[in-house]
């Protein structure tokens, strides 16, 4: 059964790239693995650091919200108010209860307001913790706007059975919860904007906070694009600069944290880094390990097997180029030009040595043609001057004469065809003298032709062996 037959260089490529692939999938997958693995641990660290900060939150809304219930269930000053109908008992009683409340603003430094109203006798008072995060035009203005807002809102009587609710007061958006009894209201307002401020500072450089009840923003974006976006996991704000984007419910509305994010190469660690970049370079030397195989392996081996093929089909003067960069390469070249040349001389030898066997031969018949030919000459002299045909012995005597010098002189291997039909026309004469049937020679040759180099005797040697048949017979 006949081996099927492969291709080396086909062999090679399939070995190479069977290691390679491997690899560079190997080392890819690694990388991706382990930048996912890397984005999960930021996402929960950050969204760890936003866990804790809504922790905190719940707990003071929780705490906040317990004192009011507190306040309006078991303080007997708050519900003494809703009986009371002088207005400086009224006053009174309020003082008593907000001096209360100072405990509450040193516990809880993120809530901006707490406020009562009596509707029977619609009273209002109110506290605040000072609001030093504002000038004093700003807490003035505020203050009053807070008045005029929870007034109205408590003269709808709106407000019974509410949970916690976002409502905007001088620009600026608070988390509010009220408690009704008995004609007796209660609140606590967190300013958000103070509070977010006050969150950010908890935060790494370069975060962004914000409250914002679906796509509306309760608090002041920086100066960046607010995005258009907050479903996905990042946006991308003014400059081109992107953010991950994180996001917890408190009291109905959403916390949303922002945190630079610069990709994947900004998660990655110098040694994923290093990784990936050897996968990359592994990749992009492919190609260039195949040029370089192609120059120094594929092509001086095409090179040998095209030079095996055309000696095969009989060109003896194909040649391997020894110029080669690969010294294995450039020695087998090396030799196998020189058996080439061997083999060629081994040719000329060989042809020589028959050219030589053919001259002596030709010498050989030569030696044994003309010995006979010169006696056969004198025989017929002599029978020509028995017969005293004299004129005939003058015309064979120049005939011969002309062969002899022809003969004698002809040292070349060749002789133009001019002069060796001209012999041979002396040839036919003197055979014409000696024989009783005189041969006829018609020539018919071109002119260029009679110039053309001839080994000597050759076009003759049919005419001396018809001839010489003819002279034995007479």
């Amino acid at each position: 059964m006949k081996k099927k037959s492969f291709s080396i260089k086909y062999r090679v490529l399939v070995w190479v790239f069977a290691l390679l692939f491997p690899s560079v999938l190997l080392l890819s997958t690694l990388a991706i693995l382990q930048v996912e693995k890397t984005y999960e641990q930021l996402t929960t660290s950050e969204g760890t650091s936003l866990h804790l900060l809504v922790s905190q939150l719940e707990r003071e809304t929780q705490d906040m919200e317990n004192y009011l219930y507190d306040l309006a269930l078991e303080n007997r000053v708050f519900r003494s108010m809703a009986d009371q109908q002088s207005e400086t008992q009224l006053y009174s009683c309020a003082y008593e209860v907000l001096e209360s409340g100072d405990n509450l603003f040193q516990e809880q430094s993120n809530v901006s307001f707490l406020l009562l109203y009596s509707q029977a006798n619609e009273f209002y008072s109110a506290r605040d913790n000072g609001l030093r995060y504002l000038d004093l035009t700003e807490q003035t203005r505020l203050r009053e706007a807070v008045q005029r807002r929870f007034l109205r809102f408590f003269l709808e009587g709106n407000s019974q059975n509410r949970q916690w609710f976002t409502v905007e007061i001088a620009q600026r958006w608070f988390l509010c919860r009220t408690v009704y009894y008995q004609g007796m209201y209660c609140a606590g307002l967190f300013d958000l904007s103070a509070l977010a401020d006050r969150l950010a500072l908890q935060l790494k450089e370069n975060c962004i906070l914000v409250f914002r009840d679906g796509d509306m923003l309760l608090t002041p974006f920086p100066d960046e694009a607010v995005p258009e976006d907050w479903t996905g996991t990042t946006v991308r704000l003014q400059g081109n600069r992107s953010y991950m984007l994180l996001g917890e419910q408190l009291c109905g509305i959403e916390l949303s944290y922002l945190f630079p994010y610069r990709g994947m190469i900004g998660i990655m660690g110098v040694s994923m880094f290093l990784v990936i970049l050897i996968a990359v370079a592994v990749l992009a030397a492919i190609p260039v390990f195949y040029l370089q195989m192609k120059r120094d392996f594929f092509q001086p081996l095409d090179g040998l097997v095209d030079t095996m093929r055309k000696i095969r089909d009989g060109s003896t003067d194909a040649l391997s180029d020894e110029n080669r960069t690969c010294e294995e390469f450039r020695e087998v070249n090396h030799t196998f030009n020189q058996m080439l040349g061997q083999i060629r001389n081994l040719k000329i030898e060989q042809y020589e040595k028959e050219i030589e066997t053919q001259k002596a031969e030709l010498s050989f018949l030569q030696a044994q043609i003309r010995p006979h030919f010169y006696l056969n000459c004198l025989k017929a002299l002599y029978s020509l001057t028995a017969q005293g045909q004299y004129a005939d012995i003058k015309t064979c005597i120049l005939l011969v004469s002309k062969h002899l010098r022809y003969a004698l002189r002809v040292r070349n291997d060749t002789v133009p065809m001019r002069e060796e039909l001209t012999f041979c026309d002396n040839y036919v004469k003197l055979y014409g003298i000696m024989s009783n049937v005189e041969p006829q020679l018609v020539l018919d040759i071109e002119s260029p032709l009679l110039d053309v180099m001839i080994p000597p005797s050759v076009c003759c040697r049919w005419w001396r062996t018809a001839c010489a048949s003819i002279w034995h017979r007479t």
